[in-house]
């Protein structure tokens, strides 16, 4: 296995975290979006909701009746998918993917981890999650 230098993961500031964190952070992203008590204790919540405003249209496709439009907000990408809305980020390093899908409209989200670098695993899995179970 090839030695990792301090710096090397810059995009993500050193963070580590397990399943477990992950989901308790879908809980509180979610929970912020739907306006519960909780949420409402923590002032950045109220600017939260603009990271997942899009900042940027990357491309149009769908009819008029049916868009399909892919955005870009702070740091989370934006997506309207049959009707829906997806928030959702990816990530990876040496030896690690990983992606994470928020539907704020209905309050879900699903997260993917694998032990494998540039791997399509996390897309295509949240994605027929998604499609099979939430939507």
């Amino acid at each position: 296995m090839p030695t990792m230098h301090y710096g090397v993961d810059q995009s993500n500031s050193g963070l580590y975290s397990s399943a477990s964190d992950i989901g308790q952070w879908i809980r509180f992203l979610l929970g912020s979006s739907m306006g519960n008590d909780e949420a409402d204790r923590w002032p950045v919540i109220k600017n939260l909701s603009e990271t997942t405003t899009p900042q940027a249209v990357i491309r149009r496709r769908g009819s008029r009746n049916q868009p399909d439009v892919q955005a870009y907000g702070l740091g989370w990408k934006i997506w309207s998918r049959n009707g829906s809305r997806w928030v959702y980020h990816a990530g990876g390093g040496p030896g690690y993917t990983s992606q994470m899908v928020l539907l704020p409209d209905n309050g879900t989200g699903v997260a993917v981890l694998t032990n494998s670098a540039m791997n399509p695993a996390p897309d295509l899995i949240c994605t027929w999650v998604i499609d099979r179970y939430l939507v």
